[in-house]
């Protein structure tokens, strides 16, 4: 049951990222993204409070990916320079 439960929230996060990235934030409604994640309008509401939320953990989700290559590049071995290489790879 509960991996049914993270599997529909994963997939409205998911929905809104598509669609928040391919539209822009303005042009989405909370029934465009139910609709993309085939959930029910209620259930987005169920696991987000808000469009603003679910626009908040697209954000988070991001960030913290990019931080964990940033923080993967910097960790590696090798000289200065070579990690610096990689973290600017890393950065973009």
């Amino acid at each position: 049951m509960e991996s049914n439960r993270k599997e529909k929230a994963d997939r409205i996060l998911a929905a809104a990222d598509e669609l928040f990235g391919a539209q822009g934030y303005d042009a989405v409604s909370v029934r465009d993204i139910a609709r993309t994640a085939r959930v029910n309008k209620a259930l987005v509401f169920y696991y987000f409070t808000s469009k603003e939320e679910l626009f908040a953990r697209v954000l988070t989700r991001y960030y913290d990916a990019h931080k964990a290559a940033l923080e993967a590049a910097l960790a590696e071995e090798g000289a200065l320079d070579e990690r610096l290489a990689r973290l600017i790879d890393a950065y973009f």
